[in-house]
């Protein structure tokens, strides 16, 4: 297996680390903000809504304003929906009205800020990024996965769900000797589990529009 450690100040000034793997292997590691501000959310209003009440709230919202994920505010909060409002004001932003237009204004922050880190490991690592692979809780949702393609301009892979569980389960059956090779594991997983494939829309003006509001808020 190829070996890839960045030990410079570009990915040291942007939070990268090397995270070391199986087989005495590294990859590049950049920890941020992700379902947790939807998590928050559903914790802030009267009525808990579910995933898929929430997905159908961000998809019939248009966006009222975008956030910076990563910001301090949205750490630990003691109710995720005043926060996002602190921000707002902060930021000299309108307020949302509905819970939708809170859930839309979550998602979307999030797929720019995997566009902009997207772009920061672009640039760490010298090599173009075409194609993110989703896996976890997140990559059940569909907003989600076609926003994230629609803002990064990328394809979206998403699937399988229990990433870790699956990659944990592979190392067993290689010390085991189930397995004969890291690929032949790989294999499996793929053959084993449905994924979705997403392609990012026709909408290039709109999705643009959002993710330079959001550089402006962060770099300016």
């Amino acid at each position: 297996m190829q070996e890839i450690i960045i030990l410079n100040s570009l990915a040291l000034n942007n939070g990268f680390t090397n995270e070391r793997g199986f087989d005495n292997t590294y990859r590049i590691l950049k920890n941020i903000v992700g379902l947790w501000l939807i998590q928050g959310l559903q914790n802030s209003f009267s009525h808990t809504y579910n995933f898929k009440e929430i997905e159908a709230f961000a998809r019939d919202s248009e966006t009222c304003g975008i956030i910076f994920p990563d910001d301090t505010l949205f750490y630990n909060p003691r109710n995720m929906r005043e926060a996002i409002d602190e921000y707002l004001r902060k930021t000299g932003q309108d307020l949302p009205v509905t819970p939708g237009q809170y859930f839309r204004i979550a998602y979307d922050s999030l797929c720019c800020s995997f566009r902009d880190n997207l772009e920061k490991l672009e640039r760490v690592t010298g090599r173009k990024i075409e194609v993110v692979h989703m896996i976890g809780g997140g990559c059940r949702s569909s907003y989600l996965c076609q926003q994230t393609a629609n803002i990064s301009r990328r394809q979206v892979i998403a699937g399988p769900v229990e990433g870790s569980a699956m990659g944990n389960i592979m190392v067993q059956a290689l010390a085991l000797n189930v397995l004969n090779s890291v690929e032949e594991g790989k294999k499996m997983v793929r053959n084993s589990f449905d994924i979705v494939e997403y392609i990012p829309e026709e909408y290039v003006r709109k999705t643009e529009r959002i993710y330079k509001t959001y550089k402006k808020l962060i770099y300016n």
